[in-house]
């Protein structure tokens, strides 16, 4: 088995990789250069989505017409 230099190195491990992704893809400016774009390629803009309008019945109405 590994001597306690191995167990060091595997806490440090455990705990600064999560500190260091965190760190690194919690960047804004990151996020704003790569996720931003990609999110406007999949998802359409608000206008253009297709949305049911309530025109002020409420939910009551759609439990009425629900068998």
């Amino acid at each position: 088995m590994g001597g306690p230099n191995l167990e060091v190195f595997k806490f440090a491990v455990y705990v600064f990789f999560p500190v260091v992704m965190l760190v690194h893809y919690g960047n804004p400016d990151w996020y704003a250069k790569n996720v931003l774009p990609y999110k406007e390629k999949i998802f359409p803009p608000e206008h253009r989505l297709n949305t049911v309008r309530n025109f002020g019945f409420g939910t009551a109405f759609f439990r009425l017409t629900l068998p």
